[in-house]
């Protein structure tokens, strides 16, 4: 089948994100306002552990994802490389039951390994950084509560890439939209009735998200999907074939994922071990901020990635190149409106007496501009990640290690936050930066010229102007 990304589902995608930042402008006040300056820390400790913890995925979502728009594309098989060149006009039901009982399967292990790993790994870690316990109230609670969220939400990862393989980003980033809004509840009414502090913010991490669950499910499972799983019996051969095509590239995915967490996330639990914990929410908050710009940014390249794979299967090249150019223009655009709301901030901060503050404008900056270079030649790449091809893989893998290496060596120096932005930024313009964007240029034959600038401001300008004359 076709899949087409509608203006609706764009516009969805964009609500979402809006939401994100509507959460992170209402309840980074509420955050600061209500928690102490050790728990801020904690908390922004806690956002690194989920996003390290999520990489328990390793790359099988991604994989996932692709595969599942391949399938619905019509493709009546899968391979470790590559688009796949058998292809139907009806979805192969047999095909598509083995990989959704495949990841069940897989996602139900990775779920139960990276919670006992949680366990025995951070809570030693969490003792020593409240200095047992002593900090932050309630510790115990909180991390009983952290851990078991962190468990559902390993487990049920599978469903939003399977809404994402299906095309259905509308109905996907729609769960997403009415799960944060029942966080933004919850935990309005956690800290402002109950002042339950850090504990009542983990609470609400855990119930909102089943809301998502329980729309993505609805969604997917139609009743096509339904009756594609009654009728065909998946044995354990089939599930091991399916995993055996899966893990060559998901493998590859997932290290270099594991290795890319030192770039940004994982760097606030490793300054967590050489500075203060005032300085980790001072990072964190910058951490935040940027996140939510680049969050927007790229949104519409992340919502057309079922149409890229569809667009590669049905092999519409042109098409293909007109979609892409339009959303890496929207990301050039939004990321220079947000440059110029970020300079504001450390104004808005002092001026709202916040009980922590952003670093130096200038450090702001730089960091700005290192996280904008490394994401645009990552959103180059999933051309690449789409189609299959994971050449960029293993410069990934140098680019991390020699990232993780600088950071523990500038911070072993007596490094503050300016060597932890400079250890991420000397790998990643040394190679990865301007490598892989000019490699997927070439590759798909996209003018920079034509098709990321010209193209996209034609396509506007003839919107607005067939608006006006309607």
């Amino acid at each position: 089948m076709k899949i087409n990304i509608t203006s609706r589902d764009i516009l969805w995608s964009y609500v979402a994100q809006m939401l994100n930042i509507g959460m992170g402008v209402i309840t980074l006040p509420l955050i600061l306002k209500t928690l102490s300056q050790d728990e801020v820390g904690l908390y922004y400790i806690f956002a690194s552990i989920i996003s390290i913890i999520s990489l328990f995925d390793l790359g099988f979502s991604s994989q996932f994802s692709r595969y599942l728009t391949y399938i619905f594309s019509g493709a009546q098989s899968l391979c470790k490389e590559g688009i796949p060149k058998e292809r139907s006009e009806e979805v192969n039901e047999e095909l598509l039951a083995a990989t959704i009982v495949t990841a069940k399967k897989i996602y139900s292990t990775l779920s139960i390994v990276a919670t006992l790993c949680l366990l025995a790994v951070g809570t030693p870690y969490l003792w020593m950084v409240t200095e047992s316990g002593t900090l932050v109230e309630n510790v115990p609670y909180v991390w009983i509560v952290f851990c078991i969220s962190c468990f559902f939400n390993i487990y049920y990862i599978y469903l939003t890439a399977f809404l994402q393989g299906k095309g259905l980003v509308k109905e996907g980033k729609q769960a997403a939209v009415f799960s944060k809004l029942t966080q933004l509840l919850l935990l309005f009414i956690l800290l402002y009735f109950f002042d339950m502090g850090l504990l009542g913010v983990v609470t609400a991490n855990l119930i909102a998200p089943f809301v998502l669950r329980f729309l993505s499910y609805k969604h997917f499972y139609t009743t096509d999907v339904k009756n594609a799983l009654k009728g065909h019996k998946v044995g354990k051969d089939e599930v091991n074939r399916i995993f055996g095509i899966l893990f060559y590239n998901a493998k590859k995915i997932g290290l270099i994922t594991i290795l890319a967490s030192s770039l940004s996330y994982a760097s606030t639990v490793i300054i967590g071990a050489y500075l203060p914990l005032s300085v980790v929410a001072s990072y964190g908050v910058m951490v935040q901020i940027v996140g939510i710009i680049l969050g927007l940014s790229t949104t519409q390249v992340y919502s057309k990635i079922p149409l890229f794979g569809n667009l590669m299967v049905y092999k519409e090249t042109e098409r293909l190149k007109s979609e892409f150019g339009m959303s890496i223009f929207s990301f050039y655009v939004i990321n220079g409106l947000g440059v110029l709301a970020i300079m504001c901030a450390p104004f808005v901060f002092k001026l709202c007496n916040f009980s922590v503050q952003l670093p130096a404008i200038g450090i702001v900056l730089l960091y700005v501009f290192v996280q904008i270079a490394e994401k645009n030649q990552s959103l180059f790449c999933q051309l690449l990640l789409v189609e299959n091809n994971l050449v960029y893989y293993k410069s990934g893998i140098f680019t991390c290690i020699a990232v993780f290496v600088l950071l523990l060596i500038f911070l072993h120096a007596g490094g503050g936050i300016v060597s932890v932005i400079m250890a991420q930024a000397i790998p990643l313009f040394a190679y990865c930066v301007w490598k892989w964007p000019l490699f997927v240029m070439k590759k798909y034959e996209i003018s920079f010229k034509h098709d990321i600038l010209y193209s996209p401001i034609h396509r506007i300008m003839e919107k607005l102007r067939y608006k006006v004359d309607a």
